[in-house]
C-alpha cells in the first residue's frame, strides 16, 4: 500500500536474528536461505519494498551458519511509514526487527557504521577443548590484547581489492572464560 504524499524515505533497522540451522549466514546465497532472504521477503510481502536493488536494502554485516546476532542493522529506501509488528509478522520467530530511526538517504549501513561490538561464545569444555589442559588461556588472552589498536588487515581481506580500507581500530579485545 503506498501513502499519497510520501516522500521516499531511507530507515536504519536494529533487529536480531538466531543462526538456527536452516539459515545458510546472514548474507544472500544463490539456493540457500539466509536471513537476508527472510527479511526481504517479509519487506516485499508487506509492500516496504518491490526489488532490493531499486531499495538500496543494505545489511552492515554478514556472518556464518549457526551465528546469531542481537544488535544488527539493514536500511532501505521506502515510501511507506515502518511498523514493526507488521514487518515481524511476516518473520520467523528466529528473526525480528527491534528498533528504527529515519536516516540521510546516503547513508550505507555497512560504511557508516561507527563500531561494531562482536562476542563469539564457545561452550566449555566440549569435545575439542576438553579441560584446562588442552588450552593455553594465557596466550590467548596476549593475542586479544596484540590486536588492540589501529591495525591493517589487509592479509585477512580478498586479494585484489586495492581500494577497500583494511585499516581497523580494535578499542578493546579480551576472552572471557565462563563455566
Amino acid at each position: 500500500m503506498k501513502l499519497l504524499g510520501m516522500e521516499k524515505t531511507r530507515y536504519l533497522f536494529k533487529f536480531y536474528y538466531i543462526g538456527a540451522e536452516e539459515y545458510f549466514g546472514s548474507q544472500r546465497q544463490p539456493n540457500y536461505l539466509t536471513i537476508e532472504d527472510c527479511l526481504l521477503t517479509a519487506l516485499q510481502e508487506k509492500n516496504y519494498i518491490h526489488e532490493a536493488k531499486k531499495s538500496g536494502f543494505e545489511v552492515a554485516s554478514r556472518t556464518d551458519k549457526f551465528v546469531s546476532a542481537r544488535g544488527s542493522t539493514f536500511s532501505f529506501i521506502t515510501e511507506k511509514i515502518p511498523i514493526l509488528m507488521e514487518i515481524n509478522s511476516a518473520l520467523s520467530k528466529n528473526i525480528g526487527v527491534w528498533a528504527y530511526s529515519k536516516v540521510p538517504t546516503d547513508f550505507l549501513s555497512r560504511y557508516n557504521a561507527q563500531f561494531r561490538h562482536y562476542k563469539y561464545i564457545m561452550p566449555y569444555p566440549n569435545a575439542i577443548l576438553k579441560d584446562d589442559s588442552t588450552v593455553n588461556f594465557k596466550a590467548m588472552k596476549k593475542v586479544c590484547k596484540a590486536l588492540e589498536g589501529r591495525h591493517n588487515f589487509k592479509n585477512f581481506s580478498k586479494p585484489g581489492k586495492e581500494k577497500v580500507k583494511n585499516i581497523r581500530d580494535m578499542i578493546t579485545t579480551s576472552i572471557n572464560i565462563e563455566r
